[in-house]
């Protein structure tokens, strides 16, 4: 555990004074003794697990749903390792194996944080480049401005976590200039306050399972957002249930979600209210602790472009 906190030491002190190479260090020696005193407590008898929950982890990876930029994982927890007690478990090894596996994720956070930035650059750089718009072509949404809502949008800094257990992280989905993608693009813009590009990435407490990106993250209400726009199909015939499908597909994110908030408060918004109406009753039936919201879509785009009409 000592080698653990130190390192985790060492990894603030290397992002402080932005070494890279020093902190990238100091997560693997985290790592490692994280990981000898997981072995020290499972030869004693102590069977490691993922953190016990009122919702189980969803199998598989998750899709890339329509409207929403979310790529799914869990974020840090208080406790990444619940031990059961088989015999001749120690407990103060098992402890000891929680501490150092928290000091590990601490560790890998701020090594996480500290290399945003270049790595959003980078993805920047290797951005795939449209076409330029044609004139005239009222299919192309960039040949309009944006709405007038769209001027009190946030920018947010690469790596910077914003009072919560995250960094903002560069997420640029770049889909094709159409107004579908727009649509959701911009949706995501207006519940979440954020330029698009932008997801608020956290670690999971497992250090195997990729890491959580929500589509926004309110730090005043310390709440996890999510944007929800169209899903229609997810509907049944009478418009009253998620189909069996949508209802699985929607639980799967949901229950991952609500792992990786670690108590803090997550959002849905919909911006359909009967598929909203049907996600909520779904949520309920599955005791999973989401506030859901339907929220009417702002306008997606404002006037012409003169310079490309006239």
């Amino acid at each position: 555990v000592d080698d653990a906190s130190e390192a985790a030491q060492d990894a603030r002190r290397a992002a402080e004074t932005g070494d890279l190479d020093a902190l990238e260090d100091a997560a693997r020696r985290a790592d490692e003794a994280a990981d000898e005193a997981e072995e020290t407590a499972r030869r004693t008898g102590c069977t490691l697990s993922a953190p016990p929950r009122r919702i189980p982890y969803g199998g598989g990876t998750p899709p890339h749903l329509q409207g929403g930029g979310t790529v799914l994982a869990a974020p840090l927890a208080r406790t990444p390792y619940a031990v059961r007690a088989e015999g001749g478990c120690d407990e103060e090894a098992a402890e000891q194996a929680r501490e150092a596996r928290a000091h590990e994720r601490r560790a890998y956070l701020e090594r996480k944080r500290a290399e945003e930035p270049e790595r959003a650059r980078r993805a920047l750089e290797n951005k795939k480049p449209w076409p330029e718009p044609r004139h005239g072509d009222t299919a192309d949404p960039r040949n309009y401005n944006p709405p007038d809502w769209a001027e009190n949008l946030h920018g947010r800094t690469y790596g910077d976590a914003d009072h919560g257990d995250g960094f903002w992280a560069s997420r640029d989905r770049n889909p094709a200039p159409t107004w579908k993608n727009e649509s959701w693009l911009r949706y995501q813009e207006q519940v979440t306050g954020t330029e698009r590009g932008h997801e608020y990435v956290v670690p999971h407490p497992d250090p195997d399972v990729p890491d959580v990106e929500f589509d926004g993250w309110d730090s005043s209400r310390r709440t996890y957002l999510e944007a929800k726009n169209g899903y229609d199909s997810f509907l049944s015939a009478d418009r009253t249930e998620l189909t069996p499908s949508g209802r699985e597909r929607l639980l799967a994110e949901a229950r991952r979600q609500v792992s990786a908030a670690n108590g803090k408060d997550i959002e849905w918004h919909f911006s359909n209210e009967e598929v909203a109406d049907a996600a909520r009753d779904a949520f309920d039936d599955a005791n999973l602790d989401i506030e859901v919201v339907h929220t009417a879509p702002a306008p997606v785009a404002g006037d012409r472009r003169p310079e490309a009409f006239g």
